[in-house]
């Protein structure tokens, strides 16, 4: 590297020119020091954020699953509780837990209420077929037609068809 500075003299009017030579690595190396430092320093910073970045993802993707777990799991029992009483083998002594004050929990104190009613329709219409039973006992009639078969147990009522 090369300097070239023109200086003039006080008392002469002569010009003169002050040159002054450097080796170009001697004149870059504060300059090529810093550079190496800051891509470091560069390279740090880029793994470091692209860590946080992947904590960040995993942990949001956990906190997901557990959401979407917590939110999955009373539905499924709501829907394993209906297909259990479509199939006629629901036990309606069962209730869904109805802690939550979200919508599932909405639902679950409603098909709760549904449960008590339909539980009490049960017990009453069995009362009511006992009754007729034991008045047709006690009068010789059956309660039935004569072709047809009345059972009556305590959890149910079934009608059996003519054989």
């Amino acid at each position: 590297m090369q300097l070239i500075m023109p200086i003039t003299l006080d008392g002469t009017d002569v010009r003169w020119a002050l040159v002054i030579k450097l080796p170009l690595d001697v004149v870059m190396a504060d300059f090529n020091q810093l550079d190496s430092e800051l891509t470091d320093m560069r390279v740090q910073d880029s793994l470091l954020l692209a860590g946080i970045g992947l904590l960040v993802a995993v942990a949001g993707l956990i906190v997901m699953v557990l959401l979407a777990y917590s939110l999955a799991k009373p539905a499924r029992q709501l829907v394993a509780m209906l297909d259990d009483i479509a199939k006629g083998e629901g036990d309606l002594t069962k209730r869904l837990a109805a802690d939550r004050a979200d919508e599932l929990g909405d639902i679950a104190r409603g098909f709760n209420a549904f449960l008590d009613k339909l539980q009490g329709m049960i017990r009453e219409v069995v009362g009511s077929v006992q009754q007729v039973t034991d008045a047709s006992e006690h009068t010789g009639i059956s309660p039935c037609a004569p072709t047809t078969v009345c059972s009556v147990s305590s959890a149910r009522l079934i009608w059996l068809p003519p054989l």
